[in-house]
């Protein structure tokens, strides 16, 4: 299992990734719109982009998953130390 600065950087990285595609996504589609071959254009974009929309999508899920699972994690775990041990509880869901 990754520490905390480890799992920060790797969604760091993998925010950096996503929004460098929707940068480059994003104006390619607003020229589009004003382009009279953009049909043609627009498959030859998306005969190139399958393998790098292939992995962004594969990171979001894997961050998506991962995150979920801690707050589920942490979530169960609060409410068992809720009777037991307050703070520890507080300081678990503040971690969420």
């Amino acid at each position: 299992m990754m520490n905390g600065g480890a799992t920060t950087q790797r969604r760091s990285r993998i925010a950096r990734q996503i929004f460098n595609a929707l940068r480059t996504s994003i104006p390619a589609i607003q020229k589009r719109d004003h382009d009279p071959l953009h049909r043609v254009k627009g498959r030859h974009r998306l005969l190139e982009r399958p393998p790098q929309c292939e992995r962004i999508t594969r990171d979001l899920h894997d961050l998506l998953g991962h995150t979920l699972s801690v707050i589920v994690l942490k979530s169960e775990l609060a409410s068992r130390l809720a009777d037991k041990d307050p703070a520890r509880a507080i300081s678990e869901i503040r971690d969420v």
